[in-house]
């Protein structure tokens, strides 16, 4: 296993509360998850989702794994919010040394 993965799988871990003895599943809400159907994994680059997203919110690995925060609101996933009472997300992208999307998950933030 890769060092950039295994930054990952720890990342993961960490932002889905496994190591505090919380599980935080990765979400599976078919409605939210289509809204992320742009991150298609061997075909989209680090600069097009930074276009899209704008800049992570925390990049660790040389830029090989990616964070951001989102947020839902009516339905609708964003990158800001003002509102307290919005479902908050963490969505986790880890590149290949060429910038390709090797793969994402998103997981209920703490």
């Amino acid at each position: 296993m890769g060092h950039q993965t295994m930054v990952l799988l720890l990342y993961a871990a960490l932002a889905s509360g496994a190591c505090g003895g919380i599980h935080r599943a990765p979400v599976s809400d078919r409605a939210l998850l289509d809204q992320l159907g742009f991150l298609q994994a061997g075909s989209v680059t680090q600069s097009t989702i930074e276009a899209r997203l704008g800049p992570p919110a925390h990049v660790y690995a040389n830029d090989g794994i990616a964070a951001y925060h989102l947020f839902e609101r009516d339905g609708r996933l964003t990158t800001f919010s003002s509102e307290l009472d919005d479902r908050r997300y963490t969505l986790m992208l880890q590149y290949g040394s060429d910038g390709v999307l090797l793969r994402r998950s998103l997981v209920p933030a703490l």
